[in-house]
């Protein structure tokens, strides 16, 4: 079954992008390889320039195809994949537009959802049949991973797997109040 490993540092730049521009929807690329089975993220790096809005965020076709190219060039990983986040209590689910873009993308390329809302009380970081859901500071986050299964021309949701989460739900208290106090 297949699974994605995200590694700290892209976990740190998922959130963060996640929640700088909370309200709107964030995107970018996600950057790693595939072993077997395994997506492993290494790296994600936002679209600075994405048309974002409440409920989607775009990027003009020929921009995404040329920083691909480029960054293709730059990185010791492959794109294996996009991001994006659906803010708010909107849904947690995959939009008609997602599905399309999941769909149209080629074999092996994975698409990260995050949601992310205001969080109604502190939570560790858990793995559920749903997803990772836990809060840093005052959001609460569940993502998602999902990849398309081209034999049976459907979209799968994979397992997603975080090694900084022993780390946070350790100290997951103290990090709260620290962010919380801004």
């Amino acid at each position: 079954m297949a699974k994605v490993v995200i590694r700290n540092d892209a976990f740190v730049g998922l959130i963060s992008s996640c929640v700088e521009v909370y309200r709107k929807e964030a995107f970018g690329i996600v950057f790693g390889y595939k072993k077997g089975e395994e997506y492993v993220v290494k790296e994600i790096l936002p679209f600075q320039t994405a048309r974002r809005g409440y409920t989607s965020a775009s990027l003009k076709p020929s921009k995404e195809k040329a920083l691909n190219k480029i960054l293709a060039c730059m990185s010791k990983n492959s794109i294996i994949g996009d991001y994006h986040s659906h803010p708010g209590e909107v849904y947690e689910t995959l939009s008609g537009e997602d599905v399309y873009d999941i769909v149209r993308r080629k074999r092996d390329y994975i698409s990260l959802l995050v949601s992310i809302k205001v969080a109604s009380r502190y939570q560790k970081w858990k793995y559920t049949k749903d997803g990772l859901t836990g809060t840093v500071g005052k959001y609460y986050f569940k993502i998602k991973a999902f990849e398309f299964d081209y034999d049976r021309a459907s979209i799968n949701q994979i397992k997603v797997e975080c090694p900084i989460i022993s780390k946070l739900n350790k100290n997951y208290k103290e990090i709260n109040k620290k962010t919380l106090k801004d």
